[in-house]
C-alpha cells in the first residue's frame, strides 16, 4: 500500500504534467483527451490535444497523398492527355494537342516489347492484336489516309512496292542470352531482321548486310540470327552478342518501292510549285482548253 500511494502521490502531485480528459458519454460529442503542462507562471498550458494531433495526422497524410500522386504524374498521363506536351510533360497551350518530341510515329497494331536475355535486353517490334486497316482499297499500303466522317478519301501518301510487315509473333520465349521467335508468316521467304542501339538514330542494321556465319548471320556485332521452318511456320532466333547491352529489333520484307501521294480532292497550286533548283516556282494556267506553265512572280 505504501508503494502504491508513493506512486498516486509521483503521479498527481509530483509531476507538472497533467491529463485532462473531457466528462462526455454522448454519439454528438465524444470525449477529448489533452495534455497540459505547469510553466513557471504557475499556469497550465496545452502542450497537446486530441484535435490538433488529428489536425498534423490528417496533415501528414495529405501531404503524402500529394508525394504519391505526384510520383504518378511523372509515369502516367492523364486521361485528358492533351493538357501536357508530349516530350517534357509541361503545360501545353489551351485546345492544343502539342507533339513536341523528335520524331512521331504512328504505328497501328505494332508495339515494342521489351524481353530480358542472359546477354542483354531485346525490344521487338511486336503485334499487339489490334489489326491496322490504313486503307483496305490499296492493300493496305498506305503509310497515312485523311478521310471525311463518311469515309470518302481526301489525302493518302502511300508507298508502292515496299511496306513494313506487322509480324505477329506467335511465341515469343527466352532461351539464354537469344529469343525464340515463332513467326507464322505465309511468305515463300522468312522476314529480314533489322537491329538498333537507339530508336532516336533511326539507323537501323540489316541482316542482308551482315556477315554470314555457318547458317546463320551476324549483324553488325549486335546480334546473331538464325531462321529454321518453313512457309506459315517459321521461327527466328536473336541472340544478343552485345555482352548485356539492350537492342531494338524489328522485322521486314525488303521490296524496294517508291512513295506516292494520292489527292482524292483538287490540288490548289495557285502560289507555285517549287522547281529543282530550290529557287524558282511554277504554275500550270488554263486557257481556252490549253494548259501552259508560267512562273510565278
Amino acid at each position: 500500500m505504501r508503494t502504491e500511494s508513493t506512486l498516486v502521490y509521483r503521479l498527481y502531485q509530483g509531476s507538472n504534467i497533467v491529463a485532462e480528459v473531457t466528462n462526455r458519454n454522448s454519439n454528438a460529442h465524444a470525449a477529448e483527451l489533452r495534455i497540459m503542462q505547469l510553466n513557471e507562471s504557475n499556469e497550465y498550458v496545452t502542450v497537446w490535444a486530441e484535435t490538433n494531433g488529428l489536425s498534423r495526422t490528417l496533415a501528414s497524410a495529405r501531404q503524402y497523398t500529394d508525394e504519391k500522386i505526384g510520383e504518378l504524374g511523372d509515369v502516367y498521363a492523364p486521361r485528358a492527355w492533351s493538357r501536357t506536351t508530349a516530350g517534357m510533360g509541361m503545360e501545353a497551350p489551351s485546345n492544343t494537342t502539342w507533339l513536341s518530341t523528335g520524331r512521331t510515329v504512328i504505328a497501328g497494331g505494332l508495339e515494342w516489347e521489351k524481353h530480358v536475355t542472359s546477354g542483354g535486353a531485346i525490344w521487338l517490334l511486336e503485334s499487339n492484336g489490334m489489326t491496322a486497316d490504313f486503307h483496305p482499297q490499296t492493300n493496305n499500303v498506305a503509310f497515312l489516309d485523311l478521310s471525311n466522317a463518311d469515309g470518302t478519301p481526301i489525302f493518302r501518301v502511300e508507298k508502292t512496292d515496299s511496306f513494313l510487315v506487322c509480324v505477329h509473333i506467335g511465341n515469343v520465349t527466352v532461351d539464354g542470352d537469344a529469343l525464340v521467335c515463332h513467326v507464322p508468316v505465309v511468305a515463300n521467304e522468312h522476314p529480314l531482321v533489322r537491329v538498333s542501339t537507339s530508336l532516336s538514330e533511326g539507323s537501323w542494321h540489316k541482316e542482308e548486310d551482315g556477315t554470314a556465319s555457318g547458317s546463320s548471320t551476324v549483324i553488325s556485332g549486335l546480334a546473331t540470327v538464325t531462321w529454321t521452318g518453313s512457309v506459315g511456320d517459321w521461327t527466328c532466333r536473336i541472340e544478343n552478342n552485345t555482352g548485356g547491352s539492350p537492342f531494338f529489333a524489328q522485322m521486314q520484307y525488303w521490296q524496294e518501292g517508291g512513295t506516292k501521294i494520292v489527292n482524292s480532292a483538287p490540288l490548289d497550286v495557285s502560289n507555285g510549285i517549287v522547281c529543282k533548283d530550290g529557287i524558282h516556282k511554277i504554275r500550270p494556267v488554263y486557257t481556252n482548253g490549253a494548259i501552259t506553265w508560267e512562273v510565278v512572280p
